[in-house]
This record gives structure tokens, sequence and C-alpha cells, in this order.
């Protein structure tokens, strides 16, 4: 064997050695996606989170061995010979494909189905990536044209980001994303979780750039590596200071959008893949900075057209990998515009030319079949699929614990603290609705039995209207009990102007009920309302008590001390009806719920003054008449001074109780409550006085 086999042996013993070790960690990278995009996610959604990452892998696998290597580089894995340099380049193709593939699987997270997104996952892999491998890095019409993307910002990055886009546009969003009242349970769920898979990522993009040298055995190839290590630490810390910085500037100095700061720094290792190797420090800290406002931008818009991307793939890949494309036109060491030694304005144009050609390949297939699975009703879960969360499809749950109900609490909690009352507050309306003898109400039953049962309902009635707008404000989940509502309504109205005694000296305003049937979307004019009326109606339907709205109305009521009447909706299959409440379980569970969210909230439980000062101006801005505006100023001085004068020692205990009570509960203990003021009962409607179900605090 001579000197120069020798070495040439050893040369290629130590590329391939260097590919497989890139590829490898390359590889590991799937966990930092499914460890970021599931802590992204809602908690009922991680176990599937997590399934769509390995299984756009295990896809990609085989539609590259299938098909797609053969499109990106013109032979047939199945046909490499055992010497063969093939085999390494397979593997390193297997470990990017997956990359583009998996930054899908993000944007359409939570109301995709598994069937749907494994077809995008297939097109994604099989189809548009190869090819966009074959255009550039296979030697196709951009590699002629002069296009360059070292490492993949376009074929990788931007192909993913656009499919993505493209994707969540025509799944549509969330159940509920867009609403005000439920912004709050859209919110990360796992921040560790996140922040780890982020510096996963992170730290396996050092073989994404540096390992696309491909080879290990000559000073120009250890060189071109290191300085791609380099660049690409310096441009992902770059965007990240932008977006520190400028979470700075806008909270004061107060806050850091931790989350922010990690897609910030997700898009600086993006917009450096392109021209990591031709790209000095200098220009890759430009690139990054920039890359920090391009994700800015790019975020800001997507919300703007309401798109639901739930980890921002397109903000973070999509517009990155556009501009990491450009970047290389800019600063080019040698015919960078900006930077280079000479500037070369074609070069500009072929960039921008591979951009549009990459993004038109990721787009159009997948908004054709997209639009097809849509069609024929295979792209989305149904409504109760997604409320369930998709990790129901594996009979599994990622956790034991209850961070789902706390997590909503934490949504309607902040709603209100914005409105001038706190969690301590809400506990107290549901424990009270304990004491409150229930009227029974069923909007199907006969005329005569109807009537009865709004009679009873109206005695209750305060009458004594005191410049108030309204008799009552109905509070009910319009899409279980919005029918009700408007049967009591009409009922109401027809039994007091036939008989006007039941209001004894009482005027009746010209309006008598306030029912949203509109779904008026100002929470604020909502609680004026409640504050401008002699009685608050609460109908008691499923899941009116973790209605966000809802909440907010029975608090409002609560601390104006309006006279508070509750309905129990009767269906006719009773509690096999799934629009039924169930008692008291529901409410016990609403409760319990509270209570341990108030135990674990870190958050003063006290309104603070300010935020009471500004509902009360906000009350008397919205009236113009003297009295009515007297009459708002007294309510909101009234719940301010009864916030401030509150004594928590007894709220306190009653929260830890509940919080002790629904932990023995899941640990499956008996559990025998008492009351010394004894059981309140609920009544049935049938006038004799007795009762047929015990509440017992």
């Amino acid at each position: 064997m001579t000197n120069a086999t020798s070495l040439e042996e050893i040369a290629g013993a130590l590329d391939t050695a260097w590919v497989l070790m890139t590829a490898t960690f390359i590889i590991l990278m799937q966990l930092g996606f499914a460890m970021l995009e599931a802590g992204t996610v809602r908690e009922h959604n991680v176990i599937a989170t997590y399934a769509k990452n390995v299984l756009d892998f295990v896809l990609g696998i085989f539609v590259s061995s299938a098909f797609g290597f053969a499109i990106a580089y013109g032979r047939h894995p199945m046909a490499l010979k055992f010497d063969d340099s093939g085999h390494r380049e397979y593997v390193f193709y297997v470990a990017f494909q997956a990359t583009a593939a998996t930054i899908v699987s993000g944007a359409m997270a939570e109301r995709t189905g598994i069937l749907a997104y494994a077809l995008v996952a297939c097109l994604t892999a099989g189809v548009v990536y190869s090819t966009g491998v074959r255009w550039t890095w296979g030697g196709g019409w951009l590699h002629e044209l002069g296009f360059h993307d070292f490492a993949g910002s376009g074929v990788v990055h931007l192909v993913g980001g656009s499919a993505a886009v493209v994707g969540a546009a025509v799944v549509g969003p969330r159940s509920g994303r867009w609403d005000a009242a439920l912004a709050g349970t859209f919110v990360p769920h796992n921040i560790p979780s996140v922040m780890g898979g982020t510096l996963l990522l992170w730290v396996g993009w050092y073989s994404f750039n540096a390992g696309s040298t491909a080879s290990m055995s000559t000073t120009a190839s250890a060189k071109a590596a290191s300085l791609a290590a380099m660049v690409t630490t310096i441009s992902a810390a770059s965007a990240a200071l932008v977006i520190l910085c400028t979470s700075l500037v806008r909270s004061r100095g107060r806050l850091v959008d931790i989350l922010a700061l990690t897609n910030g720094i997700l898009g600086g290792l993006v917009a450096i893949t392109a021209g990591c190797d031709v790209i000095d420090p200098p220009g890759a800290a430009l690139t990054g900075l920039l890359s920090g406002v391009v994700y800015m931008t790019a975020s800001a818009t997507i919300s703007r057209l309401r798109i639901d991307d739930c980890v921002e793939a397109f903000a973070v890949h999509g517009a990155n990998g556009i501009w990491g494309c450009l970047a290389v036109a800019f600063f080019h060491r040698g015919d960078g515009l900006i930077l280079g030694s000479n500037s070369s304005v074609r070069l500009l144009g072929v960039q921008a030319l591979g951009v549009c050609s990459l993004a038109a390949l990721a787009a159009l297939p997948t908004l054709v079949i997209t639009l097809a699975m849509r069609h024929f009703g295979v792209l989305r879960v149904s409504r109760e699929e997604e409320e369930k969360g998709l990790d129901a499809k594996f009979g599994l749950k990622a956790y034991t614990t209850r961070s789902e109900a706390l997590q909503k609490c934490s949504g309607v909690a902040q709603l209100l603290r914005a409105d001038g009352y706190s969690p301590l507050q809400m506990l107290e309306a549901l424990a009270s609705l304990r004491t409150i003898i229930y009227r029974p109400f069923t909007p199907q039953a006969a005329d005569h039995k109807l009537e009865g049962e709004v009679r009873d309902i109206l005695i209750h009635l305060n009458f004594e209207m005191q410049d108030c707008e309204h008799l009552a404000f109905i509070s009910h989940h319009k899409a279980d009990a919005g029918d009700a509502a408007r049967i009591f309504c009409d009922t109401a109205r027809r039994i007091l102007e036939v008989d006007p005694s039941l209001r004894g000296k009482g005027k009746l305003p010209k309006q008598m009920f306030f029912l949203d049937s509109m779904g008026l979307k100002d929470l604020d004019k909502l609680l004026n309302y409640v504050a401008s009326s002699a009685n608050h109606i609460l109908m008691l339907s499923r899941e009116v008590l973790q209605r966000p709205w809802c909440l907010a109305e029975l608090c409002a009521a609560h601390v104006n001390h309006s006279n508070l009447c509750v309905l129990l909706i009767e269906y006719p299959g009773k509690h096999n009806d799934p629009k039924a409440f169930h008692f008291p379980e529901d409410l016990e569970k609403a409760i319990a719920d509270w209570a341990t969210y108030i135990s674990h909230d870190t958050k003063p439980a006290r309104p603070k003054p300010r935020e009471s000062l500004r509902r009360a101006a906000n009350l008397v801005r919205r009236v113009s008449s003297p009295k009515k505006t007297r009459y708002r100023a007294e309510v909101a001085a009234e719940r301010s001074e009864g916030a401030a004068e509150r004594s928590e020692r007894s709220l306190s205990e009653e929260v830890s109780m509940i919080s002790d009570r629904s932990l023995r509960q899941e640990k499956g203990e008996e559990i025998a409550d008492t009351c010394e003021e004894g059981p309140a009962q609920i009544g049935t409607g049938r006038g004799d006085g007795k009762c047929d179900i015990d509440l017992h605090c």
C-alpha cells in the first residue's frame, strides 16, 4: 500500500466520521423541536406533538428511501454499493429533510388530524424538499445560476416555513384563538420545555452549519467548519440581543419576553445558515441583528392576518430563511454589496430568484393538498376532539396534575384583574352558590308548567329599580342555554305585562332583561350592564362555570351585591343530556379548581388600587345621565372599599381546606363534609316547600 493510498483512505475515514457524527447531532435536533413545540402547545396536546415529530421522521426515512433521495441526487439509495460514499450522503440527507418536515408540524398543531399531517409530511419530505435539493445542492438550475445556500436557509427553513404558513392558514385557527376572552388559555404551558428545546437546537445547529462542509480531512474544510461555528454563535447572540433590548424598552425595563427571546435566537440561527461559509464575523453580527427585526415584523404581520401559527414557524424559519438568503448578497466577503470586495448586483438578483422559487415550490403543492383534504373533511379534527385534546386519540395524558384547569383559571384571572376584581372574589362568588336555592327551569315544558316555573322565579326578583337600567342581567352559555334564555325572557315579559301584581309598585324599565344574544365583544360594557341591573340571573348549563365571561359576570354581580337568582336548566334527558349542569359535581369542581389556583397564585390576591380607580373612571366615563353616573360611581367605590376592608383569614382557611380536599379526592379518599349552618336546599318548583336535593357546604 502506497503512502498516497494510505492518506487517501485516512482522509475518507475522517470525512465519513465527521459527516456521520454531525448527522447524528442534527437528528437529535428532532428532540429539540419536539420539546419546543410540546411546551408551546396546551397540555392536552403534548403526546400528539411528540408523536408527530416521531412520525415525520419515520415517514421521511420511508419516502427518502423510496424516491426522495433519487429525486435530489439522481441515485437510488437501494442501489448503492458497499464502497460507495453515498451511504453517508443518504444519512445526512435524511437528517436535513426531517428538519424541513418537522417545521410544519408546529404551525398546524392542536387541530390537524394525524392522517392529514402524515400526508403533508410525506409531501414536504418526499417531493418538495427533494426537489429543492435537486435545484441547488444537486447541481440543478439554481446552482448553475450561482445561488448560494451553504447549509439550508432556503432549501430547509424557507421551504419548511412556507409550507407551514400555508398549512396553518388553510386549516384555520384553533377554536377561540382570536377571542379576547380566551387569550389567556393559548399561552405555552411549559416554558422550561421551550427554553430547553431552544438550547438543544442551538447546540445541534453547530452540526447543521459546520457539518455542511461534509469534510474534515483538509485544512480548508477545517477552517470553513470553524468559521461556520463562529458566525453561527455571533448571529444567534446578536438576534437575542435585539429581542432583549426591545422587550425591555417596551416594558420600561420591567419584563423580558422570554418566548420572543427564544424565537429570536432561532431566527438568528436560521438567518446565518445560508452564508455561514462566506460571511465573516462583522457580517454575522449584522445578519443576526437584522434577523431579530425580521422576526418581530413577521410575527406581528402573521398575527394581524389572523393566521394561527402556534410556534411562529414562519416568523422564525420562513421570514428569516428569506433574509438569510438575501444576507449572502449583502455580506458575502467577495461579492457582497455592503461588505464584499467585489460588489455584485447580480448575486442579489440570483438570491432573490432562488427565494421566490423555493417559496413557491413549498407553498403551491401544500396549498393544493391541504385544500383538497379540507374539502373532503379530513384536514381538521372535530371541535369536540379539539377541546378534549389530540392526546385523547392515544388514550394517554402527558400530565396527571390539575394544570389544565389551573391554566383556564389563570386566563380568567387576567380578565378579572384587568377590571379590578381578584381571584379571591371569584372564589367567594362560586362558594356563595352553595347557599342559594336553585330554581328549576324547563324551557321545553308545557305552557302551564313553564309559566309556573317563571312565576316562581319572578317572585324572587327585586323590583326596586333605583335608577337601574335593567330588571335583570341574564348570564348564560350561549351555545347551550341561548334558546332557554330567550324562552325565559319572552315568558317573563308576557307574565309581567298580564299580571302587574308580581312587580308590586315597582316601575319596569323599557328593557326588562339584558340578554347578550349578539355576543358583545367588550367585557367592560358587559360588566357595566351587570352593575346597572337590579338582579342577576345565572342559568346553569354544561361548563357555564368554565366560561370566562360568565365567570366575570358572576364575580361582578357578587361584588356589587346584586340580587342573585340561579336557574338550574332541566333538559328532557335530565342528567343524560350533554348540555345539563351536573349538580353538585360541576360546582364543587369549579370551587376546587379556583381554590387550588389561588393557593399556587403568586400575584396579589387583592385588586390593585389603580385598577379599581380605572374601573371607576370607566364607569363614570361611559354614562351620560347624572343619576347613572352617581349610581355607577357609588358601585365602583363600594367595590373598592369592599376589597380593601376584606378579611382574608377565613378565605385563606377555605382555600387550604378545599385544596386539601381536592388532593384527597384525587387519591380516592372518602370525604365527609359538614357545615354548622346545615344544608342549603334546592327547590323543585312544586310549590309545596319540599326539596329533592340537599347541598352540604
